[in-house]
């Protein structure tokens, strides 16, 4: 206690002598040093008058009370580091800093949010404060504590989310693991869950989706993402799940079967227009698969026409699709057909479903999908060899 003291004091001692706060004066006399007593409410009222200040009218006002909160901070930080060097109070000044990192994470998050989640926010770190401080820690060890022990909370509580979205994308490969295995149980449904889980498919370059299925001592965030997003069948996936499905360039057998079984658990109809432009005999990737006896050959179009099936509400088998699970450490399921002629059967049926059902609801001037554009060009250097 005795050292925490030392460094209160020494830290508002620093801003008295950077003359940011100061004794009131009396009758025009020299106003009396402060009493160690009085630093600590001299230096909130020096405070709350800067912060009343950065209401003021005039921009250059605001300006200079922005400027004087940061110097006022600087004292204190300032202070503080020279203990830095003292064997006795290292630790201590260590941890103080450490705990103004993570206040000022809290603060500047909680302040970005909508007064209803600032609201939520507040009463969850009322009501579970440790837990709160491990989220915002430092120690890495101490996050990854965290997620876990918010994994066990109810399922019904999700005031967690934003700190579950922030280690989904932590530099920890294992933090961001553990993040996403987390989203995965379909707790977090909001559109910003979403967002970050589309963003991580999105960004994957696509020599390593073959590459991940493969080498099960690579971190495969894409594929954690693509059974998040399956899970939580959100429509708002559904536009950048279209579109990379309906992209030939980057596809293949193992890609476009999990994008596709992704893609019709949002159920937005609205990307079967578009998928039955893009179920050509004739595709632009094939391959196949042997297991027990069995063969799957896959095209393009295959996984296309899975997608729109299962959008209508059908299964695959209805149609003589189907699929053999590879025994990798990362199972994938391909999609296809034993012969070529089953593919073109299939084909036909359900184009001729299609036009038996497209004028009767809920299929009846459906206007098709708008795609969004690719927010992240590859670099040249990611773009895919033909076997990718």
């Amino acid at each position: 206690m005795r050292g925490s003291r030392t460094l209160l004091l020494a830290a508002i001692g620093a801003a008295v002598s950077a003359g940011l706060i100061a004794a009131a004066p009396r009758d025009g006399k020299e106003a009396p040093p402060l009493r160690a007593a009085d630093l600590e409410p001299a230096l909130r009222t020096r405070a709350d008058a800067i912060i009343d200040a950065l209401a003021a009218p005039r921009y250059r006002d605001r300006r200079a009370a922005q400027q004087s909160l940061r110097a006022l901070h600087a004292a204190y930080l300032a202070a503080l580091a020279k203990f830095a060097n003292d064997e006795v109070l290292r630790d201590g000044v260590i941890e103080t800093l450490g705990e103004s990192v993570a206040e000022a994470a809290i603060a500047r998050d909680l302040a970005a949010m909508d007064p209803p989640r600032r609201r939520a926010g507040q009463q969850f770190r009322a009501e579970n404060p440790a837990l709160f401080a491990d989220m915002y820690s430092l120690s890495w060890t101490r996050q990854l504590a965290a997620l876990r022990a918010v994994a066990k909370l109810p399922e019904t509580d999700t005031r967690a989310e934003h700190f579950v979205l922030q280690a989904v994308e932590h530099a920890s490969p294992l933090i961001a693991v553990e993040a996403l295995n987390l989203l995965k149980t379909g707790r977090y449904r909001s559109d910003a869950v979403v967002d970050a889980l589309c963003r991580i498919v999105e960004e994957q370059a696509p020599p390593n989706w073959r590459q991940s299925y493969y080498d099960s001592s690579k971190p495969a965030p894409h594929l954690a993402a693509l059974e998040a997003l399956e899970k939580i069948a959100s429509r708002h996936a559904a536009p950048l799940l279209a579109r990379m499905l309906l992209d030939p360039q980057h596809s293949s057998a193992c890609r476009d079967g999990l994008l596709a079984t992704a893609l019709a658990a949002t159920g937005e109809k609205r990307a079967i227009p578009l998928l039955m432009d893009a179920m050509e005999l004739k595709s632009y990737r094939s391959s196949s698969v042997s297991r027990n006896g069995k063969t799957v050959s896959w095209q393009t179009g295959d996984t296309r026409l899975l997608a729109a099936i299962r959008l209508t509400g059908q299964k695959e088998s209805q149609y003589g699709m189907t699929n053999l699970t590879e025994p990798y450490a990362r199972s994938v399921t391909t999609y296809g057909f034993a012969e070529d002629s089953q593919r073109a059967e299939a084909l036909k049926k359900f184009r001729q479903w299609w036009a038996d059902h497209k004028d009767q609801a809920p299929y009846k001037d459906l206007t098709p999908l708008a795609l969004p554009p690719r927010h992240t060009p590859l670099p040249e250097e990611m773009t895919p060899r033909e076997d990718d």
